[in-house]
């Protein structure tokens, strides 16, 4: 497909190319600090401070308690603080602890029912730690410029509630191997790296959170199951807003505001199953709004308003078993690659039905605003439109299908795909202003014909046969004005015919032929106009081109390792040539005899590999089409019956009527003309 558009390497080397990259930063600031020592004043330490078991200060006279519960700051304290008594609130009292830039701001190592509350926190390795501690309070505090922001390890039952968890370097939360902690109501913004992270945690509710301008927004991996993220703005982060991988299980994302996340809305990756998602808002995410892939499966997307993501609304890619029911979907749609045996059903695309077939034999579907076919066979399609979603109609594994007469444009990945589809038949649609390719066939063969339509202006191919796409016929369609090129066989597409088309203004190419596609025929084709090539040929050998008008390409024909035949032999012919320079003064096999027969008499050389012996000197004209308005029907044959007999110099003389090209018109011509009524470009 056009456009799989999975990220080059998975989200795990990712994550360790970012704590890489985080580690080096890390290093680089310790070596800035040194060396700037003698020239900036650093932050005065005072020595650890410690608020004793016993209920004691040490280390600083800017915390004072009155009752040994309530811990109050009367100044801005410059180091860490360790904690050693539990059942106590510390307050900040809008004061700064500021740290070196390392080491622990405040540390609750096995603290239970611990205050911190109205305190800044910055320039620590971790903001606040907990490990091995639980029935904490971390509640209004500013959390910035760590590493992370507050990390729990090995901790529970804690509540992390009205901060504001701001431009650390790592995550704002971290949470590993840690259960049943409630994450709410934070403002966690700026984050280099995720919002919030899970790693190995369970159990836990992330609720009413602002999760903005991170690298992920919520991040859970390493079987982190059971955890309930609803209802938080989760917008504007530089990768995806919600990711579940590694086999995390069971959790719910419900009611949340998932929008302007620069790729997924909500991505699950690597078996993670069993997961809910339902009444959230979905919008403005690249290139998905969901996306299940790697054997995520056993998952629900239920009740969801999903809009406008920039390629899908929902994507499953290699997860089967899922069910999607009634979800409103919006300027964009439902993809599969892949996936079997999902549910789906009740959703809408732009007001329509989602049309899911799976399975299914002999219908007709007469109302929908996307059509997914699915392992199915002898499904009609037509009249419909198919339009502002994904794909308008996407073909998986299912044959003897026929799509007639609709109107599939504007959407935002192809008009029409076939993966590992055979014998269907496209015709007589209107495939324009599509995001990626017109029609797409993956690994598509055996007899799929592509006739009649009118594919234009789609934003990269008008055709594109790929994965040894093999023994299908494009016949008599309009490619015109598409983004790249007109027609595109890639990687071993043989076989194929390619006879009749329009093929002009193309911004590209207007038939490329690569990587090993050979023994295509392209014949009677109009290829003019196309910005860079007519024909482009890489490693491609075999192919015949005859009977085609290249007529103003940027230039003819491209030729690499590739070797062609660019003639029908003698007298049928070859091409026409706009920039033949030769002329027709002889006739006959070898050009040498007296009289011209509409053949240049010497060759049009493309290269070494590559010529036609027998370029014409005028454009070729569909057999029988005398008043060239591309088909030949009744009115031609009116006009060669008024032409009979005739020669030149005769008053009902034409010369398109001389379709033998003998010099007279007579009943040959008329029995050509009629062999090939009716018959179109």
């Amino acid at each position: 497909m056009l456009f799989l558009r999975l990220n080059h390497i998975g989200l795990g080397e990712r994550k360790l190319l970012k704590r890489t990259v985080s580690g080096i930063m890390l290093t680089l600031l310790l070596v800035s600090v040194f060396v700037l020592a003698f020239n900036i004043q650093p932050v005065k330490a005072s020595g650890t401070v410690y608020i004793r078991a016993d209920g004691s200060v040490e280390g600083t006279t800017s915390i004072q308690t009155a009752d040994n519960v309530t811990y109050v700051f009367t100044a801005n304290i410059n180091d860490s603080i360790v904690v050693e008594r539990n059942n106590i609130i510390i307050d900040g009292n809008g004061h700064t602890l500021q740290g070196p830039g390392n080491g622990k701001g405040i540390d609750l190592s096995g603290r239970t029912n611990v205050t911190v509350q109205n305190t800044t926190i910055k320039a620590f390795s971790w903001g606040i730690w907990l490990y091995y501690s639980s029935s904490n309070t971390i509640s209004g505090n500013n959390i910035t410029n760590n590493y992370d922001g507050i990390r729990l390890s090995y901790s529970s039952s804690n509540t992390i509630s009205g901060n504001n968890i701001t431009a650390n370097n790592w995550d704002g939360i971290w949470l590993y191997s840690s259960l049943s902690n409630s994450i709410s109501g934070n403002n966690i913004t700026a984050n280099y790296d995720d919002g919030i992270r899970l790693s190995y945690s369970s159990n836990s509710m992330i609720s009413g959170n602002n999760i903005t301008n991170n690298y992920y927004g919520i991040y859970l991996d390493d079987s982190s199951s059971f955890n309930s993220i609803n209802r938080n703005n989760i917008t504007n982060n530089s990768e995806d807003g919600i990711v579940l991988y590694d086999s995390s299980n069971y959790n719910s994302i419900i009611g949340n505001n998932i929008t302007n996340n620069s790729y997924y809305g909500i991505r699950l990756g690597s078996s993670s199953n069993y997961n809910s998602m339902s009444g959230n808002n979905i919008t403005n995410n690249w290139p998905a709004g969901i996306l299940l892939h790697d054997s995520s499966s056993f998952n629900s997307i239920n009740r969801n308003n999903i809009t406008n993501n920039s390629d899908y609304c929902i994507w499953l890619y290699d997860s089967s078993n899922n069910s999607i029911n009634g979800n409103k979907l919006t300027d964009g749609g439902l993809a599969v690659w892949d996936s079997y045996s999902n549910s789906v059903e009740n959703n809408t695309v732009n007001g329509r039905p989602l049309v899911y077939l799976e399975g299914v034999a002999d219908y007709s579907v007469d109302d929908a605003g996307q059509v997914v076919l699915v392992r199915c066979d002898r499904i009609r399609v037509e009249d419909l439109n198919l339009s502002r979603t994904s794909n308008g109609v996407q073909l998986w594994e299912t044959n003897n299908s026929i799509i007639s007469g609709n109107k599939i444009t504007a959407n935002t990945v192809y008009g029409v795909e076939l993966f590992s589809s055979s014998n269907n038949s496209m015709s007589g649609n209107n495939i324009t202003n599509n995001s990626g390719n017109g029609i797409s066939l993956d690994s598509s063969s055996n007899h799929n014909s592509i006739n009649r339509n009118n594919i234009t202006n789609n934003s990269v191919w008008g055709i594109l046969l790929s994965d040894s796409s093999s023994f299908n016929s494009i016949n008599g369609n309009n490619i015109t004005n598409n983004s790249w090129d007109g027609i595109w066989l890639y990687s071993s597409s043989n076989y194929n015919s390619i006879i009749g088309n329009n093929i002009t203004n193309n911004s590209y190419y207007g038939v490329g032929l690569y990587d090993s596609s050979n023994y295509n025929s392209i014949i009677g084709n109009n290829i003019t106009n196309n910005g860079c090539y007519g024909v482009y040929l890489d490693s491609s050998s075999n192919n015949k081109f005859y009977h085609n008008n290249f007529i103003y390409n940027g230039v003819q024909v491209y030729s690499e390792d590739s070797a062609n035949v660019w003639d029908d032999g003698y007298p049928s012919g070859g091409n026409y040539w706009s920039d033949y320079a030769g002329v027709d003064l002889k006739k006959g096999p070898n050009q040498n005899l007296a009289g011209s027969d509409g053949i240049g008499d010497t060759p049009y050389i493309i290269d070494a590999y590559n010529k036609d012996n027998y370029p014409l000197v005028k454009p070729w004209s569909l057999v029988g089409d005398v008043n060239e308005d591309g088909k030949v029907d009744v009115s031609d044959l009116i006009i060669m019956v008024n032409a009979i007999p005739s020669a030149p110099g005769w008053p009902n003389w034409n010369p398109n009527a001389d379709i033998n090209n003998d010099g007279l018109c007579d009943v040959a011509d008329l029995v050509k003309c009629i062999v090939h009524i009716p018959s179109s470009w």
